[in-house]
């Protein structure tokens, strides 16, 4: 799945940045409205991903496949 920003441009939502996707693809979207977390969760949130992008830096990373066997595997 890859994930794609757009906005909207006198009622049309306009791509962000180009893509290969195959013409007549459909592509399934949700509004990025808003969400529920309060200072302190968001304050949380942030702290663990400034953790994880020094992680990624280090080169501290597990394939994604990996994971997702693992979790497929708790079944």
């Amino acid at each position: 799945m890859q994930a794609l920003k757009a906005h909207v441009h006198n009622g049309r939502l306009v791509l962000d940045e180009p893509t290969d996707l195959p013409e007549g693809t459909v592509v399934p979207l949700t509004i990025d409205d808003d969400d529920d977390m309060d200072e302190s969760e968001r304050a949380r949130l942030h702290q663990a991903l400034s953790r994880s992008i020094a992680q990624a830096k280090a080169g501290n990373l597990v394939d994604a496949d990996e994971v997702i066997g693992k979790l497929l595997a708790r079944g």
